[in-house]
């Protein structure tokens, strides 16, 4: 990220005497509207849902959108069939019970967009369906696992109306192009030349920094549904009691237990012990950011109170304050 440095440095730069606060909102403005940014397709996808169940209640005259806004459970209950046959399936079946009781006959087509609604739901789990919170940590619960996070997304985006990919896509273009004339209209021809040029290079440093990030997590997804996958297994045999009780675990117990070179047996026992140290660990004190220890760093895990006397952050302020 060699322009972005530079790119900052060159604003600060052309732009002095301006606020700290202003120079760097102008670096990122310069740098928004991304094209071609794969990290950015999870949003969009949910968005053009929303704006399908909008036009589809519009168009079609069946009321898809309040269908959707308050049967949020019957979504869910559609969605855990294990795929798009299954949930066909299901609306089928639904569709027969309503026909059963005398329902309308415009329910038939409001079947059709609610399944299609529910497919498309279906498409975007099976696509960043491994997507989390902090996503480089394995053991954190997916999407797949908490879909009503999707659903409550697309709901958010119809409640409120802003799942317009166009005008968001043209709404940060406006903010590049202010940005660049803020910048510009203080430059002479050969500043502009160079400016342009470490603008383009940073833009396109930071769409491959986005890519390579969003390569990673799913890498981090492929890694965390073999490890739970091997937490199942464990489970049938009958080691721990909970597949996710495996990140309780190293990777080295791991393989030596798969390798026959475990120097336990007892994985259940291990697990209880992490968890019991974890628990410890939420109840005890918080240490300090910056901190150093003196010989072995055991001890200072075992009475944190000591870490108090060694944060380093603490003693620079008063450092500072003494100068002063």
């Amino acid at each position: 990220m060699i322009f972005f440095g530079l790119l900052k440095k060159l604003v600060a730069r052309w732009m002095s005497g301006e606020d700290d606060n202003k120079v760097q909102s102008l670096q990122n403005d310069l740098l928004c509207g991304q094209g071609d940014v794969e990290s950015t397709e999870p949003t969009k996808l949910l968005m053009r849902i929303a704006a399908f169940i909008d036009e589809s209640t519009t168009k079609s005259g069946c009321d898809v959108r309040n269908w959707y806004l308050t049967s949020s459970d019957e979504v869910l209950r559609l969605l855990s069939g294990l795929g798009a046959s299954n949930i066909s399936q299901q609306m089928n079946s639904e569709g027969l019970r309503r026909r059963k009781v005398g329902k309308p006959e415009t329910a038939s087509q409001l079947e059709k967009l609610q399944l299609e609604v529910v497919e498309m739901i279906h498409t975007f789990l099976r696509k960043y369906g491994f997507r989390c919170i902090n996503e480089l940590k394995l053991e954190e619960t997916t999407l797949h696992d908490d879909p009503g996070f999707v659903v409550d997304a697309v709901a958010g985006y119809l409640r409120t109306g802003s799942y317009s990919i166009s005008a968001m896509e043209e709404r940060e273009s406006a903010i590049r192009d202010k940005a660049e004339e803020e910048v510009v209209k203080r430059l002479n021809p050969l500043q502009r030349a160079l400016f342009s040029w470490v603008v383009f290079h940073a833009r396109r440093g930071v769409r491959h920094r986005e890519n390579t990030r969003f390569s990673r997590t799913k890498i981090f997804g492929v890694f965390r549904d073999l490890f739970r996958a091997m937490g199942r297994n464990f489970v049938k045999l009958g080691l721990m009691e909970h597949f996710m009780d495996v990140f309780y675990l190293t990777v080295r117990e791991i393989e030596e237990f798969v390798e026959g070179r475990s120097v336990t047996n007892n994985l259940a026992g291990l697990v209880a012990l992490r968890k019991a140290e974890f628990d410890s660990y939420k109840q005890g004190l918080v240490p300090p950011e910056r901190f150093m220890t003196h010989g072995a760093a055991g001890p200072y895990m075992l009475f944190p109170q000591l870490l108090d006397d060694l944060d380093l952050l603490a003693k620079a302020q008063a450092d500072m304050q003494l100068e002063s």
